[in-house]
C-alpha cells in the first residue's frame, strides 16, 4: 500500500478515506488483504517520532484500526505490533489522540 507512505499528505488522506469506505462497508476482503491493510496502518503509527505529522491522520488511522476488529484473524496476528504502536500513541502530545477510543 504505497499510497499510505506517499510524501504528500493529501494522497495519504485520500488513501485513508478509501480504506475507511472499504472497512466500514464490511467488504468481503480476503485475509491476505486485511493482513496487509492492518499491518500498513500499524506501521504508520509505530515509529517515534511519528511519520504521520498530522494529528487528524493519526486519529483516522487509530479509528480505522478500531473498525478492523471485524477482521478478527488479521487483527489478532497483528496484535503485538498494534499494542506497541498504540502505546506510542499514549505518549503523543495531542490529548485528542489519547481520547480516540471515545469516538
Amino acid at each position: 500500500m504505497y499510497t499510505l507512505r506517499d510524501p504528500i499528505e493529501n494522497n495519504r488522506e485520500t488513501t485513508l478515506n478509501i480504506l475507511e469506505f472499504i472497512i466500514k462497508g464490511g467488504s468481503h476482503l480476503k485475509k491476505e488483504e486485511t493482513d496487509l491493510i492492518i499491518k500498513d496502518l500499524v506501521a504508520r503509527i509505530s515509529c517515534h517520532p511519528f511519520p504521520e505529522k498530522s494529528e487528524d491522520l493519526r486519529e483516522k488511522i487509530i479509528l480505522l484500526l478500531k473498525n478492523c476488529l471485524q477482521y478478527k484473524d488479521s487483527f489478532i496476528i497483528n496484535l503485538s505490533e498494534m499494542s506497541t504502536a498504540l502505546g506510542l500513541c499514549l505518549g503523543d502530545q495531542s490529548g485528542h489522540i489519547k481520547n480516540v477510543h471515545h469516538v
